[in-house]
């Protein structure tokens, strides 16, 4: 099976809701995945974040404004949460319900008023 089909695999078993741009003819986001290697290559990115619980970029000091779902079957509601501990100035947790993981295609419109307000006060 191809990386693609691995991770086409992936997002169907776990019943997520996968935009239309995802999968289906070339050009799409996950073409990639046809390549071999890509699937290895870009897990390798979260592989290499340091899980150890060192800081060793420090907190975040800008105002932040974090959208979740309810419906993200892969960032969990307790990490979610405790992304705040991250975050030296304001942090703002908006909860949507029911959006999958792909938020800013999905959910476009409430992303767009979201991220408007949030530079406006920020």
């Amino acid at each position: 099976m191809t990386d693609l089909g691995v991770v086409e695999a992936a997002l169907r078993a776990q019943q997520v809701e996968t935009p239309s741009w995802a999968f289906g003819n070339s050009g799409t986001r996950f073409a990639v995945f046809a390549q071999p290697g890509a699937l290895s290559a870009a897990l390798g990115w979260y592989r290499a974040l340091p899980w150890s619980g060192r800081d060793p970029v420090g907190r975040v000091r800008v105002p932040t404004l974090h959208v979740w779902s309810t419906g993200d079957t892969f960032l969990g509601r307790s990490a979610t949460e405790a992304t705040a501990d991250f975050c030296r100035t304001d942090y703002r947790l908006e909860v949507l319900d029911d959006v999958s993981h792909w938020i800013p295609e999905l959910a476009a419109d409430r992303v767009a008023a979201l991220v408007t307000a949030h530079v406006r006060t920020a």
